[in-house]
C-alpha cells in the first residue's frame, strides 16, 4: 500500500508504532463488541489489515485509538452481518459499546499520561517500591526481605504511595477538565 504523504518505510514504522501501542486496548474494545474471544481474535486481524490499508486517511496528531475504534466498529458490524446468525448483541448495542469503549480508552490514555507525570513527583524510595512491586512483580514480603524492612512498613509505604498517586491523578484530571471546559 502506498501512502501519498509518507514514505513507505516511515509509514510502516509509524503505523507499527501506533498499532502496537494501542493493540491491547483495541482488542479489549473489539472483545466488548462480540460474544467470544475467537471472534475478537479474528476481528483484530481483520481490523489491523483495514487499518493499514486506510492508514493514509489517518490524520497524524489525532487519536489513533479513536480512529481505530471507528474502523473496528464498522468491521464488527460487517462481521455480524456476514455471520447473520442469532447474535447476542444487536447493532445498536454494538454501537453503544463502541462509543463507551472509545471514551473509556481516551480517558485511560489521559490517566496514563497523568500517572507518568505523578510518578515523577514521587520520591526515589516510593518509585523504587513501585518498580519492585509492579515492574519486578515482587510481593510485599519479598520487598520487605530485599529492603530489610518490616512487612508492615512496606504495606504502609505502598498504601500511602497509591493514595498519593490517586490524589495526584485526580487533581491533574480535574485541572485538565477545567482547561477544556
Amino acid at each position: 500500500m502506498n501512502h501519498p504523504n509518507r514514505s513507505l518505510p516511515t509509514a510502516k514504522e509509524e503505523f507499527l508504532t501506533l498499532f502496537l501501542a494501542h493493540q491491547r486496548a483495541l482488542y479489549a474494545i473489539i472483545l466488548a463488541m462480540v460474544p467470544n474471544a475467537s471472534d475478537a481474535d479474528d476481528l483484530v486481524q481483520r481490523v489491523s489489515l483495514v487499518l493499514w490499508q486506510k492508514f493514509d486517511t489517518f490524520e497524524a496528531g489525532t487519536s489513533f485509538l479513536a480512529w481505530a475504534t471507528q474502523v473496528a466498529r464498522f468491521e464488527v458490524l460487517s462481521f455480524r452481518r456476514e455471520k447473520a446468525t442469532g447474535h447476542v448483541f444487536n447493532d445498536a448495542l454494538v454501537n453503544l459499546i463502541a462509543d463507551r469503549a472509545q471514551r473509556f480508552s481516551e480517558t485511560e490514555d489521559h490517566r496514563l499520561t497523568f500517572l507518568r507525570a505523578c510518578m515523577q513527583e514521587l520520591g526515589e524510595r516510593e518509585r523504587q517500591m513501585l518498580t519492585m512491586r509492579y515492574g519486578e512483580d515482587l510481593r510485599p514480603r519479598q520487598i520487605a526481605e530485599r529492603r530489610k524492612e518490616s512487612l508492615d512498613a512496606i504495606y504502609k509505604i505502598l498504601a500511602r504511595t497509591h493514595q498519593a498517586l490517586l490524589h495526584c491523578i485526580r487533581r491533574k484530571a480535574a485541572l485538565a477538565a477545567e482547561e477544556h471546559a
